[in-house]
């Protein structure tokens, strides 16, 4: 009986092991969901919901125009999900983003609420078999801007180790100067 648990431990762990790529996916799209959701800053959160909607979209299938504003992304999903009322997702988030007034946490979670809406009807749009790609598709997932943050943050750790050794070896000589004129000086003044 220890020969066929062990089996089946390790089975186990072959197809953890090969399915992680996946597992990984959702979690980074799971914690991003929650990031955005649940931001300190209402608009933060009122941004993120249509950036969740961008990203389905994405998954979906469909590119979007960086150039684009809202509204014009929202006119373009329109034709291609138009039961989910895109413009008027859009529409919501500018007029609370680039309002007068910071929204409301009634606002924000009113907003969130017609974003899942919105995300249940464009899944409904697309055929059955497109709907578990779009959850695994890693085409939301912003991988360049990932690698851009991570080299910018490197570079920045370089600078600062190049920074503070030059900081070092300037004091150094800087001393090691001040040293050399004040005994240059004293020399003068016995002469």
């Amino acid at each position: 009986i220890l020969e066929i648990v062990l089996k089946v431990f390790v089975n186990t762990l072959k197809f953890a092991l090969i399915t992680s790529p996946l597992w990984f996916l959702l979690l980074v799209k799971l914690l991003r969901r929650r990031r955005r959701k649940f931001a300190k800053d209402p608009v933060d959160r009122l941004s993120g919901g249509w950036r969740e909607v961008t990203g389905r979209v994405r998954d979906l299938g469909t590119k979007l125009p960086h150039s684009n504003t809202r509204y014009e992304n929202g006119q373009l999903l329109e034709q291609r999900f138009p039961e989910a009322g895109m413009p008027t997702l859009a529409t919501s988030a500018d007029r609370h983003v680039f309002g007068p007034t910071t929204p409301t946490d009634q606002q924000v979670d009113e907003y969130w609420s017609d974003v899942g809406t919105a995300l249940k009807q464009m899944r409904r749009s697309v055929p059955w078999w497109r709907r578990p790609l779009a959850v695994l598709s890693p085409a939301s997932i912003p991988w360049g801007h990932a690698r851009d943050v991570v080299l910018a943050r490197s570079s920045r750790r370089i600078t600062r180790i190049r920074t503070s050794r030059m900081g070092e070896w300037t004091r150094a000589r800087a001393s090691a100067l001040k040293g050399a004129v004040t005994e240059k000086l004293s020399r003068r003044k016995k002469v």
